[in-house]
């Protein structure tokens, strides 16, 4: 499928409306199987992460090729996917697969606006790392008018979703931080222009290792052009979960 045309049904799918369960039915075929992971952990139109109960997993490692088989109510039959197996975990408990999907041409046309939605349904919520910090500036300051003169204090992206972020903070902006509720934090996403001002709830403060940690909380409601900002977040964050598959994979 077309590139301009995935990204099309990518953006479609934030727009309708969410469904209570997308019945997802996820399988890895080898040897004439079905091996069925209990849980799908993130899925976009380039590859998935799947988890499987300690020793349920198919016998499977880095390099290996892999048929994924995927059903959905929103989609027109069964589709069958080759994916390459970019990076296995385990825990005591689970085994984590990493897959990049080597062509999505079985999908083509055949998907509706809700089935897309499928390809980007945990990515963008669970959050994603950027590659520096100079990929993603970030500073944070106090919620008077984005037009007014006020202290801003720079910091860094450790982790961002469509619902929060995770900054490193210096002296100055743990001072800042650490008496406030609410905040802005003014962010650039990737190839744009102008930074973005999304209103911020402080959630929690910790020390890791001598680094200062703040979790924050995105308020969509009080910040304006939400939707418009909430999109290009999805964008860069499904993005980045793309650009990890494809760095691996090569």
């Amino acid at each position: 499928m077309p590139e301009a045309t995935l990204a099309d049904n990518r953006r479609c799918a934030y727009r309708v409306r969410p469904i209570s369960t997308d019945n997802l039915a996820l399988a890895l075929v080898r040897d004439n199987r079905n091996h069925i992971p209990h849980e799908v952990a993130d899925i976009t139109s380039k590859g998935a992460s799947v988890r499987f109960v300690k020793g349920r997993a198919p016998p499977l490692v880095t390099g290996d090729k892999i048929l994924v088989s995927i059903e959905s109510p929103n989609l027109d039959g069964k589709a069958t996917i080759m994916a390459t197996v970019v990076f296995t975990g385990d825990s005591t408990t689970e085994r984590l697969i990493g897959l990049a999907f080597d062509g999505t041409d079985d999908l083509e046309g055949r998907g509706s606006d809700s089935f897309f939605q499928l390809f980007n349904r945990r990515v963008a919520y669970r959050g994603v790392e950027p590659l520096s910090a100079a990929e993603l500036p970030a500073v944070v300051m106090p919620l008077a008018s984005a037009h007014d003169a006020k202290p801003v204090f720079p910091v860094t992206v450790r982790n961002i979703s469509a619902t929060g972020i995770c900054l490193i903070v210096g002296k100055d902006p743990d001072a800042f931080m650490s008496e406030r509720v609410n905040i802005r934090l003014s962010l650039t996403l990737p190839g744009q222009r102008s930074a973005r001002q999304i209103r911020t709830r402080v959630c929690y403060r910790t020390v890791v290792a001598d680094k200062i940690y703040y979790g924050c909380h995105f308020d969509w409601q009080e910040t304006p052009n939400a939707l418009q900002i909430l999109e290009d977040l999805k964008e860069y964050t499904l993005d980045r979960f793309d650009g990890e598959l494809t760095s691996i994979s090569h």
